[in-house]
């Protein structure tokens, strides 16, 4: 009988030897998924690097076509006699046929400013009236305007705030052109765009997820447009840092970073970049998703994991607390 408990002993202690060899591969297993995991993160994150990087390259290059063909039309409009004379009645008229043409592209407005710098007429797709008169001046795209000697050349402005027309108190892009009469300068043809629609328009269709986020800067650092509009107007530089670097050298890429708006909680997000340059004046934009996004994906793949790990600790836990305790049952029922 001693025997038999020595015996039973022995397969005890070879249960308990088979036992912590399963803690050790258990313990290897959960490691190895571990690592599985963050490997399949780290491979997801690069593929939205990627991804955020195409949007904002393509969405910039989408941008810039788009202001290049616009100068191109606005230099045949303003070499109709109708224009360049400023006649009221026929350049009005030829305006306006030209902006309803136009009404799936975002111009906001087209006017004529005379040699004052003061609107004689501006037309816009929803015909709303414009008030004659507004003084243009100051605007550099006018001053440009006023300084060349020869029509034929196109002025883009930095993004400004619009003071009159359906635009009024928005950022706005303004594209300009001098009018020559009689070898005279007689004024300047002007097109507006509003920086939102622009985003709207040729960024935005671009992006894949509902949770990204667009945003066109000026080269100070200005957010002119966002889908998070409580930031437009404001600095984006100083609440960013680590994103200055990269913007100053006017190069698209991509990185992960916390992105903070208007003094709001920072996000840790994946961010593509670009510049849009023309006529030398580089803006930026940002096109951006969370990085929580890229840990949704992996929600699913984690659950079945930490399943699979709890069922497997459950079964060495019966193993190695019933095991032993079954073979000193047999053994005390054969004793008594």
């Amino acid at each position: 009988m001693e025997k038999k408990l020595e015996h039973y002993l022995k397969i005890s202690y070879l249960e308990l030897f088979l036992g912590g060899i399963l803690v050790i591969i258990t313990v290897i297993g959960v490691l190895l998924f571990w690592n599985a995991s963050k490997n399949a993160e780290q491979v997801l994150a690069e593929r939205a690097k990627l991804r955020e990087f195409v949007l904002a390259r393509a969405g910039a290059m989408a941008v810039g076509d788009f202001l290049e063909t616009r100068k191109m039309k606005l230099l045949i409009l303003a070499d109709l006699q109708e224009i360049k004379s400023i006649d009221l009645v026929k350049g009005r008229v030829t305006t306006q046929k030209f902006v309803q043409e136009m009404e799936d592209r975002p111009i906001t407005s087209l006017g004529v400013v005379n040699k004052s710098g003061k609107i004689v007429w501006s037309v816009n797709p929803q015909q709303e009236n414009v008030a004659s008169g507004t003084d243009l001046s100051d605007r550099e795209y006018f001053l440009w305007a006023k300084n060349q000697t020869q029509g034929g050349g196109i002025y883009i402005s930095e993004p400004v705030i619009a003071r009159t027309g359906p635009a009024k108190g928005t950022w706005i892009i303004v594209i300009a052109t001098p009018l020559f009469h009689n070898n005279q300068f007689n004024g300047a043809l002007y097109a507006v765009i509003t920086a939102k629609d622009l985003m709207e328009n040729y960024v935005t269709p671009l992006t894949v997820s509902s949770n990204s986020s667009q945003t066109l800067l000026t080269k100070d650092g200005v957010i002119v447009a966002s889908t998070i509009p409580e930031s437009t107007g404001t600095n984006f530089y100083p609440d960013n840092p680590s994103l200055i670097n990269n913007l100053g050298k006017g190069q698209a890429g991509s990185m992960v970073a916390d992105l903070v708006y208007s003094k709001n909680k920072p996000i840790k997000s994946i961010i593509g970049y670009a510049s849009i340059k023309i006529d030398e004046k580089p803006w930026f934009l940002l096109v951006s998703i969370p990085y929580k996004e890229i840990k949704d994906q992996l929600n699913p793949f984690l659950a079945i994991q930490n399943q699979g790990l709890a069922l497997l600790f459950i079964g060495l836990i019966v193993i190695i607390l019933l095991g032993p305790n079954f073979h000193f049952l047999q053994y005390f029922n054969y004793r008594f």
